[in-house]
């Protein structure tokens, strides 16, 4: 009983602090892609750089099917380990949650 509960708690705590760390990351990786953007929105506006519009379509696609092939990774990992996989999925939603 000891052991399933050590297991649990300590894949809480292992789940938050990665959801936390995502979270922070996220937040850096957002702030330079939009600094990236705007910087990218002066040099067309000023004529250096032309857009297109179907490559930046391609790159969204990209980044959408990336995501869904975590999460799939995600659920596969944990599927072998359904009680730890429980602790570390409320850990990761409570670290990501926090504010």
């Amino acid at each position: 009983m000891e052991y399933i509960i050590f297991n649990i708690g300590a894949a809480f705590f292992i789940g938050y602090a990665i959801g936390y760390a995502m979270k922070v990351g996220m937040k850096i990786i957002i702030f330079i892609l939009g600094l990236f953007l705007i910087g990218l929105l002066f040099l067309q506006a000023e004529g250096i750089v032309t857009l297109h519009p179907n490559n930046l379509n391609n790159l969204i696609e990209h980044m959408i099917i990336s995501i869904q092939n975590f999460i799939l990774y995600y659920y596969n990992i944990l599927s072998h380990y359904p009680g730890e996989g429980i602790g570390a999925t409320v850990g990761f939603v409570a670290g990501l949650r926090r504010r």
